[in-house]
């Protein structure tokens, strides 16, 4: 017996003691001791569904299906679900008095997995309701957060809103054994796409704006002989602006195009590279490169040399172009990097008559001296080159005047997929701009989404945190993360009695693969950009914070001479702890010391309705 399914009918008609066997039966088969604190939990779900749900106002044949395993998610498992035609209800019963956040989340959870990542529940578009379920008379019913809490006051109304009506799902079996997959991080997606040809096997990716995002692309670049076309794709944080770079890659590798991915983000294009040749995967590994590594190699620096060698790549990937070094920052070649990869592919034309620059743009991510002018350092080098086919999104309209410029909307990817499809901008957004009010709603909406928050104060605990997260998902990423702008040398108040330094980019594969979780090593935004953590630790290290409603930059930082070197540092501060926030996939550890003036911080990200870890005790995993 795989899965415990009943029709309202059938379920009507059973006694406990054969339930409860049935049941039994099914979790030893899985794998699972049936423990006595379980035992009592059916049966109280059998006894309240047996009083409360309105067998007589609903069809006699729609589904009740228990302890459904959520596949590849790690013996996940609703307590009931009702299966309608065009709904699916999942209830998680709860034999307690209080109402907690872990239980919402949980209930939460399940709604979110079940919508974006079941085939079938996608191909018939059914609606997916989640609920608590309180069994104790003592609970009151309320709302909170978009997720209903249930009770023997008003569990058999609502559950007659919401199946009044309702047939029954026309084939049960085929709905449990659907074709499930979770979304996978941008480093395994990679391994896979490589290994497979495919994207991730996600119904929601299948049908996004990725898919035409890539379709334009071909269209593009199968135009052909006598083309030079500079393709820029923007979006969100998340959108899978990467992962269209390399699959743009993958398509063409077997092609006479000679594709390749550049990334000026080091950490990332080693983690590829180490992850790809270890699999196996070579030829994926030798097509993604360091950009400085690529210009060196092709293109002659300021020692007077002729060029060396010629470039056959005739479909360029350049991912995180916005952070294109300028002249300045690139002094070694004279000229700023987009005029030197112009110039590449100009020799590239020359011999092959056809070439394509592919730009991958995240805005608001620049956190380097020389990145600072993003969009506008390309517009100046492409602006007198007419001879170019520059394609963009309509929201680079206002900087690209200039002649033989096309507008494709195909090219902007709206939806961000790395947080399992909730786009957690807007609550980015309002935190670095002091908008309590804006960040309170923000969070209240993706966290009835499914997205998970805590903040810790007490340092002491983050290594039992970063532990239990990773015992309870061992495929995860669990890692700290902090600002460069905080000195090294104050680590010791930050992180008192634990032994933790910053990461360095010849780190980055092996803390990324294998140590992370252990917190000997806390990564800077040059290390994590382009990268993902399923649960990163961020820190609020002292270089950033609020004061009168207002973020200020800490004096010593302020004044250190190396950060006078910058055209607008606010902005760099503000962007590094952008690409902080944005790294986590499915929920965020906020980490502010316990020191005086990072009170107002700490009160902020309070008063939003995040909840602090406190205690050793308290610490609870979240799934």
């Amino acid at each position: 017996m795989d899965n415990l399914v009943y029709s309202l009918r059938s379920f009507q008609a059973e006694n406990k003691a054969d339930f409860r066997k049935k049941i039994k039966t099914l979790m030893t088969n899985k794998g699972y001791d049936n423990k006595e604190s379980q035992i009592i939990s059916w049966n109280d779900c059998f006894d309240f569904l047996k009083r409360h749900l309105p067998f007589s106002q609903l069809a006699p044949e729609l589904s009740i299906i228990f302890e459904y395993m959520l596949p590849l998610e790690g013996g996940k498992r609703p307590d009931v679900i009702l299966l309608s035609r065009n709904k699916v209800l999942i209830l998680e019963f709860k034999r307690k008095n209080d109402v907690t956040p872990k239980d919402l989340e949980q209930a939460i959870n399940y709604r979110k997995n079940i919508e974006n990542y079941h085939y079938e529940t996608a191909d018939h578009q059914l609606i997916v309701h989640s609920y608590v379920v309180y069994t104790l008379d003592d609970v009151r019913p309320y709302k909170d957060r978009s997720i209903a809490i249930l009770t023997a006051e008003n569990f058999s109304r609502e559950m007659t809103k919401e199946l009044l009506g309702q047939s029954a799902y026309t084939d049960v079996e085929k709905w449990l054994g659907s074709k499930y997959q979770p979304l996978e991080s941008l480093v395994k997606a990679t391994k896979d796409l490589f290994d497979s040809g495919r994207l991730p096997q996600i119904k929601r990716i299948e049908e996004s704006d990725i898919s035409e995002a890539l379709e334009a692309i071909r269209n593009i670049v199968n135009r052909g002989q006598g083309q030079k076309n500079l393709i820029f794709i923007s979006g969100v944080p998340g959108s899978g602006k990467t992962l269209v770079g390399l699959k743009s890659v993958y398509d063409y590798l077997e092609s006479s195009l000679n594709p390749i991915f550049l990334s000026g983000n080091g950490p990332l294009v080693d983690v590829l590279q180490k992850l790809l040749s270890t699999s196996g995967l070579n030829e994926g590994s030798s097509a993604i490169r360091k950009m400085h590594q690529f210009i060196s190699e092709y293109y002659a620096n300021n020692s007077g040399l002729e060029y060396t060698k010629q470039s056959d790549n005739q479909l360029i990937v350049f991912d995180e172009a916005q952070r294109a070094w300028d002249d300045k920052r690139n002094k070694e070649y004279g000229k700023s990097e987009p005029k030197v990869l112009l110039d590449i592919a100009d020799r590239i034309f020359d011999q092959h008559q056809q070439v394509s620059l592919i730009c991958l743009i995240g805005d608001g991510q620049a956190i380097y001296t020389g990145e600072e002018k993003g969009m506008a350092l390309w517009h100046e080098v492409v602006k007198d080159r007419q001879d170019w086919n520059v394609f963009i999104p309509k929201s680079y309209e206002s900087e690209f005047q200039r002649a033989n410029y096309q507008i494709n909307d195909d090219l902007f990817l709206d939806v961000s997929i790395r947080n399992d499809f909730i786009n957690i901008v807007p609550w980015i957004d309002s935190i670095l701009t002091a908008d309590l009010e804006g960040a309170q709603k923000a969070f209240i909406e993706i966290f009835k989404a499914g997205f998970k928050a805590r903040l810790i104060r007490n340092p002491q605990i983050l290594p039992r945190i970063a532990q239990k997260t990773k015992d309870a998902f061992p495929n995860d990423h669990v890692g700290l993360y902090i600002s460069s702008k905080v000195p090294k040398w104050n680590f010791k108040n930050i992180f008192p009695g634990q032994d933790v330094d910053q990461l360095y980019n010849k780190q980055s594969v092996n803390w990324y693969l294998k140590t992370a979780h252990k917190l000997k090593r806390a990564a800077t935004e040059f290390q994590s950009q382009g990268l993902e953590s399923e649960w990163p630790i961020v820190t609020f290290g002292g270089d950033y914070y609020l004061k009168n409603n207002q973020w200020v930059i800490a004096d010593s930082v302020k004044n250190d001479k190396r950060n006078q070197q910058f055209e607008d540092f606010p902005t760099i501060v503000e962007n590094i702890y952008r690409v902080l926030l944005s790294r986590s996939r499915k929920g965020i550890y906020i980490y502010i010391p316990e020191f005086d003036y990072l009170d107002e911080l700490y009160d902020f990200f309070k008063q939003m309705g995040i909840q602090e870890i406190k205690w050793f005790l308290l610490i609870k995993v979240y799934s």
